[in-house]
């Protein structure tokens, strides 16, 4: 298996204000995530944050600055389209509404995305890119965006009703990357393979992504008892198709943002899934993918995945896979040989965390 050149954790640094979480304790906690990580060879953070690029989001700018201190890949942004009024002012609708997304009954609307047929929009959301281009001068990549959501919050105006969602997102991601190309042009933006925007297709917009575009496939409905490219997977299939085609649109530049330790997506359960993150990571390496972060949300997700994220962590930085192989040496079912055994897991996160454990004996184990 080839080395990711980048790799890391991407972390929702939103969460820990739920409630009554005090922001201090979660910075705390986000800046010692960060600081283990770079002792044990993960480069990358990204902080993911939708609060207008986290301006106000304390814990996520202590995870900033300790993630640039630490000399590693600072990504930052989030869903902006969920909260319009972070590029556009909803005090706008009462006298430019032609700015903000048309549902389906003809009504404007400042939640969801807005309209990205409007060259004015455009204007006012390449000034805000341009902003949070300038609040994170260490980044290497900006998240933007849409609204997370299924089949919704896309504009309905009579300018966008032909427009599929990845043309809508495409627009605004064409306006982001000129914005930041023309503010910091070290800096690249995103277009997000998630949802209803998973089907890119080969439109006049989808085609004209300049260099400083990535991919970032984010696969949540896929299948998780089977390996992404498993070809016995209907499911599966179809994302496998999808990334395969991105990264040839892409030229390769793609990121993976998997759901391993997504307390929302398993909601709080426990789900251990090794042998399948082990063959994930060996198809996505086959296609040359050159950075993977999967989400977590603090530590609470090492407490309910940590078998998950210690595989994760420990494929890639042993830049090899433990699996089980039959006589002839071929990969019996991409079987790795980890166990939900607690000591075992013990184990695993003394060697990712540097509890003196030598990767000799973690390889012992998975063997044994």
């Amino acid at each position: 298996m080839k080395a990711f050149p980048y790799r890391g954790w991407s972390v929702d640094t939103c969460f820990g204000h739920i409630g009554k979480y005090n922001h201090v304790r979660y910075g705390d906690e986000l800046v010692s995530l960060v600081r283990r990580g770079a002792e044990q060879g993960l480069n990358l953070s990204f902080v993911s944050q939708s609060d207008r690029g986290g301006v106000h989001d304390r814990s996520g700018t202590r995870m900033e600055e300790a993630t640039l201190r630490l000399g590693m890949r600072l990504h930052v942004g989030g869903h902006f389209g969920g909260h319009a009024g972070n590029f556009l002012s909803h005090d706008l609708i009462e006298t430019q509404s032609e700015l903000f997304r048309m549902d389906e009954s003809g009504k404007r609307r400042t939640d969801g995305n807005f309209c990205p047929s409007n060259i004015v929009a455009l204007g006012r959301v390449s000034a805000e890119v341009a902003k949070l281009a300038l609040r994170h001068p260490g980044a290497s990549l900006l998240h933007v965006w849409a609204d997370d959501a299924i089949e919704g919050s896309w504009c309905n105006c009579p300018q966008c009703k032909g427009l599929s969602a990845s043309e809508q997102h495409g627009r605004f991601v064409l306006a982001a990357a000129g914005a930041a190309d023309a503010t910091v042009p070290t800096l690249a933006v995103d277009y997000l393979l998630y949802h209803d925007t998973l089907f890119m297709g080969q439109s006049e917009i989808t085609k004209a992504f300049p260099p400083n575009v990535y991919a970032t496939f984010a696969p949540r409905e896929r299948c998780y008892a089977h390996a992404i490219n498993d070809p016995n997977c209907r499911r599966n299939q179809i994302y496998w198709k999808q990334l395969k085609q991105a990264v040839k649109q892409f030229n390769g530049r793609v990121t993976v943002f998997e759901y391993y330790g997504d307390a929302i997506l398993w909601p709080c359960c426990t789900v251990s899934i090794p042998r399948v993150i082990a063959a994930d990571m060996e198809a996505y390496s086959s296609l040359g993918i050159p950075i993977s972060a999967p989400l977590i949300f603090g530590q609470s997700s090492f407490w309910l995945y940590g078998l998950n994220l210690a595989v994760f962590a420990a494929v890639l930085l042993r830049q090899r896979i433990w699996i089980d192989r039959d006589r002839h040496g071929r990969h019996r079912n991409h079987k790795l040989r980890v166990y939900s055994n607690p000591l075992v897991i013990r184990v695993i996160w003394g060697v990712i965390w540097g509890h003196g454990l030598s990767g000799d004996t973690i390889q012992v184990l998975l063997n044994s």
